[in-house]
C-alpha cells in the first residue's frame, strides 16, 4: 500500500503565536554589513538590516531592522583601570556600564561565555521603554568584550513579543563577526 503524505514547511511560532518566519533571521556570513578597519571588526547581518550611524563619539555604530522591529549598535568606553578580559569585569560594574549606554533593566541574567574564544559576557535583559504616553516592553541581549583598555557593549534588542525570533539572530551575528587579533590579546 502506498500512501502520499502532504507536508507542510515546519514554522516556528513563539509562545503568543509569532510568527518567526515573517522575519529575515538569516545571517549571511559571506557579506559583512558593517566593517570597521580601525576597531578590527566586521560583522554580518542581512539586507533587511541599514547602518543608521557611523563614529558618533563612544557610539561606533548603531544599526536597525527595516521594518524597525529590531536595533543593534556597539559602544566603546575607556576602561578607568586594567581588566585583562570581560570575565574579570565584576556584575555591579557590568551594571554601570550598561547605565552609561541609557539602559534601565528590568529583569536581566549575566553569563560568561566565550565566543571564537574570547571572553565574553553575556546579559540577556528586559527593560520598559517610554515615549510621550506610550509604553512598550523591550528584550536585548548585550555582549561585552574587552580589547585593550577599552570595553566594547554590542547590543540588541528587540520588543519582547519578537526576542525569540530575533536571540537566535543576534547570536548568530556575535558567532560570525570577524575579530582581527587584537580582539584575542588578554
Amino acid at each position: 500500500i502506498l500512501m502520499l503524505l502532504s507536508v507542510s514547511p515546519i514554522i516556528i511560532f513563539d509562545l503568543k503565536g509569532q510568527n518567526c518566519r515573517t522575519i529575515n533571521n538569516t545571517v549571511i556570513t559571506t557579506n559583512y554589513l558593517y566593517t570597521s578597519n580601525s576597531e578590527g571588526i566586521k560583522m554580518p547581518f542581512n539586507d533587511s538590516w541599514i547602518i543608521l550611524l557611523e563614529n558618533q563619539n563612544a557610539v561606533i555604530v548603531a544599526l536597525a531592522e527595516r521594518n524597525g522591529k529590531a536595533s543593534a549598535g556597539i559602544v566603546k568606553n575607556r576602561n578607568g583601570f586594567f581588566v585583562r578580559n570581560a570575565h574579570q569585569i565584576a556584575e555591579n560594574m557590568i551594571y554601570d556600564l550598561i547605565r552609561m549606554a541609557g539602559i534601565e533593566m528590568d529583569k536581566n541574567t549575566i553569563r560568561n561565555l566565550r565566543i571564537k574564544n574570547i571572553p565574553v559576557k553575556e546579559i540577556e535583559f528586559e527593560y520598559t521603554l517610554y515615549n510621550l504616553n506610550e509604553k512598550y516592553l523591550m528584550a536585548g541581549l548585550i555582549y561585552v568584550v574587552v580589547k585593550g583598555n577599552y570595553s566594547y557593549l554590542f547590543i540588541f534588542s528587540s520588543a519582547v513579543e519578537d526576542k525569540i525570533c530575533f536571540y537566535p539572530f543576534f547570536r548568530e551575528v556575535m558567532k560570525n563577526t570577524f575579530y582581527d587579533p587584537q580582539w584575542y590579546r588578554g
